[in-house]
């Protein structure tokens, strides 16, 4: 349901990476060497499952969070909801956070996971209803919870709209130049 692995142990700094919901913590792999100054957490989540009871998901993840003495959470994408679980104490990035958007485009973007994934239509459809009754149910409190957040919006972004001016040039799945912001937050140093 949701496993953790860990690289550079000996860091004292840690960073956890949350993915998105049609990925995996393989999305991360081509920007972690760019986080070789801290300890990295890939956390996979299978989401299918998280849906089914959200709550013991998510309980999971904090007391995870609770015993690793985390100096931060970079998420992208759906994994922004998880993010808003987190204790505000920990600096907490969102990459496209979608817990901040409209979705546009429902259509192109179906097709876009069909072609990255092999997923069915009716499978993508599915994940996608889940989620915005996920993200419906838990509204009021993203909504409190988000602006404490660091958020990077893509300035081409097909698929969402979000609140909040676009800082990165990017789009939903490029997100190399919001990791090279992150990398200059004072938060991080």
């Amino acid at each position: 349901m949701i496993s953790f692995r860990q690289f550079n142990k000996s860091k004292n700094k840690s960073v956890l990476f949350i993915h998105g919901l049609f990925s995996s913590s393989g999305f991360w792999f081509e920007h972690l060497r760019q986080f070789r100054d801290f300890r990295i957490i890939l956390c996979d989540i299978d989401y299918e499952n998280f849906f089914e009871n959200p709550v013991v998901c998510n309980n999971y993840i904090i007391d995870f969070v609770n015993k690793n003495n985390l100096h931060a959470t970079i998420s992208h994408s759906f994994g922004s909801a998880m993010n808003l679980n987190i204790d505000d104490a920990i600096t907490r990035i969102n990459i496209c956070p979608i817990t901040y958007k409209s979705r546009i485009n429902s259509s192109d973007f179906i097709l876009e996971i069909e072609k990255k994934t092999k997923l069915e239509k009716n499978f993508i459809e599915k994940m996608l209803y889940d989620a915005e009754t996920y993200l419906k149910i838990n509204q009021q409190a993203s909504s409190m919870r988000i602006a404490n957040m660091i958020n990077f919006i893509p300035k081409n972004d097909s698929f969402f709209t979000y609140k909040g001016n676009a800082n990165f040039d990017g789009d939903h799945f490029n997100i190399g130049r919001a990791i090279e912001n992150i990398l200059r937050l004072d938060e991080l140093s």
